[in-house]
């Protein structure tokens, strides 16, 4: 059964097919007063379950309803325009019509406007809408304090700044898969699925072929909520455009910092069985690096100072590190299984 993502680049045939719809139920849907018709037709692929509810285009209702869809949109400009505009004036969002008359049927609240009152920047697209997408409140929770970590230690900006894309290194798969999207699909409300990016690289003169884990958000407000109103400004190539600002204002301290752990550290293990594992976190910024050091000293940690690692590391260019002491390692919360010794 495919993913309701996927229905919806099926065509209106096809979704009615899955849904169930019969033929019979279509004829009963194309006669009548024609918004009672457009109704009954959300009723029918609602039936309690919000996300059939994204279903409901403007494609799929013409092909039930028999009503053209320029005509759709007149009628549901005319029903809605008013209440449109109110909301645009206190809340700064611009529903599509569409998405109106879709929660109106359901009797399902709005969303996005409860966020509004927190965050003043994000801006959602009509897919935000269609799909229900939230964004988290302050104070969050461990879990979504530790989201936010993964997404400053392995998201960048892509699409124009409209998409975000976590990358994660070849011993990510398991994390990625049965931690990270899990968390982000319900933190964000949308389905979230890890992809495989193969890659080729040399280091240090020797070529090398692996596997990385990727998600890509794919949510307009997402990006501009991390954006413009949490602080987060890292570019494809590892690169903060601007002054790095830890979120702590809304995110718990200490589950941020083990998302940070949880994407950018790397546990070694030394050949020699006397000694212990321990843990270092690298990046190409040092500004950041360096927050992300004092965050750790706040917190209780003892980092060891700030060095140059050089060209020969995963990263690929100059980068910077800091470890920290056996002893410090022990008392991390490690929750990335790539760190288990």
């Amino acid at each position: 059964m495919p993913d309701i993502p996927e229905l919806a680049e099926m065509n209106p045939r096809d979704t009615c097919r899955y849904l169930g719809i019969r033929h019979a139920e279509l004829g009963g849907l194309r006669s009548g007063n024609k918004y009672q018709r457009l109704q009954d037709s959300v009723d029918v692929v609602y039936t309690d379950d919000r996300r059939r509810l994204a279903l409901a285009t403007y494609g799929l209702l013409e092909f039930m309803t028999g009503i053209n869809k320029s005509e759709i949109y007149k009628m549901l400009k005319k029903e809605y325009e008013d209440r449109k505009r109110d909301i645009k004036e206190l809340h700064n969002l611009d529903p599509p019509y569409i998405e109106l008359f879709r929660h109106d049927v359901s009797s399902e609240s709005l969303p996005l406007i409860k966020e509004r009152k927190y965050w003043k920047s994000f801006k959602p697209s009509a897919d935000d809408w269609r799909w229900d997408v939230t964004l988290p409140t302050p104070p969050l929770t461990a879990a979504k304090s530790q989201a936010v970590g993964i997404m400053w230690g392995d998201g960048y900006f892509k699409y124009g700044g409209n998409g975000v894309r976590l990358h994660g290194t070849k011993g990510d798969m398991d994390f990625y898969e049965m931690l990270v999207a899990p968390t982000l699909s319900k933190m964000f409300n949308k389905p979230v699925h890890m992809t495989e990016l193969n890659r080729k690289a040399e280091i240090c003169g020797k070529a090398y072929e692996y596997t990385n884990p990727i998600i890509d958000l794919g949510s307009k407000a997402v990006a501009i909520w991390l954006k413009n109103d949490i602080g987060f400004h890292k570019g494809a190539g590892g690169r903060w455009k601007k002054r790095v600002r830890l979120p702590l204002e809304c995110c718990n301290a200490e589950n941020f910092f083990e998302g940070i752990v949880a994407s950018m550290g790397s546990l070694y293990v030394p050949e020699k069985r006397t000694r212990r594992p321990f843990l270092s976190i690298a990046d190409k910024d040092r500004l950041f690096l360096s927050e992300v050091r004092e965050l750790a000293k706040s917190l209780g940690y003892k980092p060891r100072k700030l060095s140059r690692v050089g060209n020969n590391n995963s990263l690929g260019t100059n980068s910077w590190n800091f470890s920290f002491s056996v002893g410090d390692t022990k008392n991390l919360t490690l929750i990335n299984p790539r760190h288990s010794s």
